[in-house]
């Protein structure tokens, strides 16, 4: 998790600034600034993909382009491998959406994999925003009409300018010419119900690709320079995700961590306890109170910035954790 802000057209350095730093708990491993005449763009950073030389705003090999980025992209070495040798200045998964962009242009969005926000910005002051297609990672925005903002967190913005925010739209990307457009969607259209081609019986070949899938993207979550850990609940769901990692894991020399949030006794943590055992992690449990849950509650929604119960259940654990 990083926090990003930028923007683009009559910027306010100090309002910039001001946005910037209330977001730094999103990253508390570094901050970084650039500023030009028509665009600023802000980082805080938490540092997961190469670690050493990953300081953002990243700048292409003749300084005359940046981004900012929250999120991963989990195909980022695939997409380097067809980049000029050299291009990359590092191993940072941003950076490769900088090159992309510069190369084939704000379409070239679309060949990115993963849960994303990034902004960019070249020294002649064009710019591109875009989110990913699952709005994974958070990004708001108000488009003025002397300029657009942007920030990881609504809290972010100045009190004056919050009832003009809204949340950007996941899968598009804006671009101070041509707007806001939309480059992909959640549900492709060939996977949607209306159009999908049924199936009354999975043969084993669908079973096998459907299999491979679920691997392949947990694997790719897997990425990264620091450790990873799976919040396990016992769960169908959590105890697939749970046993892929912890074979790619150990494939790798690693182990892995897992955690369980529940009151005393509960099922969720016998259950998560299981699983544990039976995949070999290395597992954690958390014992939750009647008392422990509401103090997380009020600040369950102030975090998540949203007062949907199903959001702020599922948030009030991980903030035990």
């Amino acid at each position: 998790m990083c926090g990003i802000v930028a923007a683009f057209g009559e910027v306010d350095t100090d309002k910039c600034e001001r946005m910037l730093d209330r977001v730094q708990h999103r990253g508390p491993d570094d901050t970084g600034v650039l500023a030009l005449d028509s665009a600023w763009l802000g980082h805080q950073r938490l540092s997961i993909v190469d670690i050493s030389r990953g300081k953002q705003p990243l700048a292409n090999g003749d300084g005359t382009a940046w981004i900012v980025g929250n999120g991963e992209i989990y195909n980022h070495e695939d997409l380097s491998a067809k980049l000029p040798p050299g291009m990359l200045l590092t191993q940072s998964d941003t950076e490769v959406a900088l090159h992309l962009a510069m190369r084939d242009g704000p379409a070239s969005m679309a060949k990115l994999n993963g849960m994303f926000a990034l902004a960019m910005v070249t020294a002649t002051g064009d710019g591109l925003v875009t989110r990913d297609p699952m709005g994974i990672k958070p990004l708001y925005w108000i488009d003025g009409a002397d300029g657009a903002m942007f920030a990881s967190e609504l809290r972010a913005f100045d009190l004056d300018d919050r009832p003009r925010v809204a949340s950007f739209p996941p899968g598009c990307m804006w671009t101070p010419a041509a707007g806001i457009v939309r480059y992909a969607d959640a549900v492709p259209v060939g996977f949607r119900p209306a159009r999908r081609e049924q199936h009354p019986v999975w043969d084993s070949g669908t079973l096998e690709k459907v299999r491979d899938s679920v691997v392949l993207a947990v694997r790719r979550r897997m990425m990264g320079d620091v450790a990873v850990g799976v919040f396990l609940s016992g769960g169908l769901d959590s105890a697939i995700v749970a046993a892929i990692a912890a074979e790619h894991a150990r494939r790798r020399g690693d182990g892995l961590p897992t955690f369980a949030v529940g009151t005393k006794d509960s099922s969720d943590l016998l259950a998560a306890r299981r699983v544990a055992e039976f995949i070999g992690s290395d597992h954690h449990e958390v014992v939750a109170t009647a008392e422990s849950i509401g103090e997380e509650l009020d600040n369950a929604v102030e975090v998540i910035e949203h007062y949907d119960p199903a959001l702020v259940r599922s948030a009030v654990p991980n903030l035990l954790l």
